[in-house]
């Protein structure tokens, strides 16, 4: 799906390929940084759809801040234990690692129930600044950059470990044309640059 056409038509709630949503029994826990909290797209969206969830969700932070020993790393445990579902959406500051991805599927395959469902949605694309917003946390003359990183990081730290743990990865660049991004001012895929927006999130989910 690279055309911008197709990707605007696209939702991950109608794709046959997907498994993001559909019927869930037992707890659900969303796990993620600041695009998990209510005011960005994804965040919003998948609270609406699973309102009974629980969330942590802390902005700025990365896998290794909910591993052992690390700041979120009881609440991380709390969140998940006995959960049939855990939705990650996580992975767009720089110094996420692999080995710290790894240790968190770990964890939740430890605490959650036996046939946990595990989905981890990378990091969306960054895109230009929108002209409208209070804070821009990209600039027009180089916001590609971080589009670039943060594409990098979802397909070549995450994406391998999560694939090969057996968990579904779901990675918003496949979703997002590059053409939209660029014109952000107008198709409103990002807030502030790197968040989604909630009308994305309402495309996205």
């Amino acid at each position: 799906r690279s055309g911008a056409s197709d990707n605007s038509a696209f939702s991950l709630e109608t794709d046959p390929d997907q498994k993001l949503l559909g019927q869930t029994t037992g707890k659900v826990a969303l796990i993620g940084d600041s695009q998990m909290q209510n005011v960005a797209g994804i965040g919003n969206k998948l609270g609406k759809l699973y309102p009974e969830a629980k969330r942590l969700a802390k902005h700025s932070s990365h896998a290794g801040d909910f591993s052992y020993g690390n700041k979120y790393h009881r609440n991380f445990i709390e969140t998940v234990s006995g959960a049939s579902k855990v939705i990650f959406s996580l992975g767009g500051h720089p110094r996420t690692k692999g080995a710290d991805v790894k240790s968190l599927i770990d964890i939740v395959k430890q605490h959650a129930i036996e046939n946990v469902e595990i989905i981890w949605i990378g990091a969306p694309p960054a895109t230009a600044p929108h002209p409208k917003a209070r804070v821009n946390y990209t600039k027009q003359n180089n916001w590609n950059i971080k589009y670039n990183k943060r594409k990098s990081k979802n397909e070549n730290v995450i994406r391998p470990v999560v694939e090969t743990m057996g968990v579904k990865f779901i990675n918003p660049y496949n979703y997002i044309s590059y053409e939209e991004c660029e014109n952000n001012a107008q198709t409103n895929v990002s807030k502030d640059g790197i968040h989604m927006s909630i009308s994305q999130g309402k495309k996205f989910i």
